[in-house]
């Protein structure tokens, strides 16, 4: 076996592989152990019986509102600096240099949240707070036994505001590509947004543990998707 088929094994083992497996047998455990519910019913109990972190200055204003805009303002810095890499006299030259990576990053991470917005107006699953039990009055099921049903309302799984960060998981395989030494620390950087991301949700009542664990999965699969079709075979610089 040459060097370049034993990297190649190793990417699929470590990017591929190991995530689905792990997704896998966390969703296990979450759908046999009733994590979703169990969390949900601690943090709910925790806060007296109510949602008091719903409608929280730092769960909702700085976590959820400005961490939504801070991810906007992100992508549109990054499409900012694709747009002007077609430009003979760029005037940030490095645009020019990265100009297929920022490529990559502005249709991966779009294609990630749209994903995910799509599918959280497709799978029909309700909220913690709409739950009963949990300040609701609709009957709690698995999200297994409840997806794609037509007559439920809910639009929270997976989930968006978690997406947020997780979509740019795009800037881990950018880093991979370019700067191979510094990828760990990105993806560091880009799971622990959007743990503070989902883990305020959750505390909100917002999305269960399995939302965010799905999120993660989708968002990962799909940058790695995008990467073999746009960087995987690009020389790097």
């Amino acid at each position: 076996m040459t060097v370049k088929n034993t990297v190649k094994n190793t990417f699929f083992m470590s990017h591929l592989f190991l995530p689905l497996i792990i997704y896998i047998v966390a969703i296990f455990m979450i759908y046999q152990l009733q994590w979703d519910y169990s969390l949900s019913l601690y943090f709910y109990d925790m806060q007296n019986g109510a949602w008091l972190l719903k409608d929280n200055f730092y769960t909702e204003v700085i976590i959820h509102h400005y961490g939504k805009y801070l991810a906007i303002a992100g992508y549109l810095l990054l499409t900012f600096l694709y747009i002007i890499s077609f430009f003979k006299r760029c005037p940030i030259r490095l645009a020019q240099a990265y100009h297929k990576g920022l490529e990559y990053l502005v249709i991966s991470t779009i294609v990630a949240t749209l994903s995910i917005t799509l599918l959280k107006s497709l799978t029909q699953i309700d909220c913690p707070w709409s739950i009963s039990g949990l300040g609701g009055d609709i009957a709690y099921y698995d999200w297994l036994n409840r997806l794609f049903v037509a007559d439920n309302g809910g639009k929270c799984f997976p989930s968006g505001h978690a997406s947020a960060a997780y979509a740019f998981f795009s800037l881990y395989f950018f880093a991979y590509h370019y700067f191979p030494k510094q990828a760990w620390k990105v993806l560091l950087v880009v799971a622990s947004a959007g743990l503070i991301f989902g883990f305020s949700q959750q505390l909100r009542g917002a999305h269960f543990i399995s939302h965010d664990v799905t999120t993660v999965f989708i968002c990962w699969m799909i940058n790695l998707f995008f990467y073999r079709y746009f960087l995987a075979k690009e020389p790097t610089i």
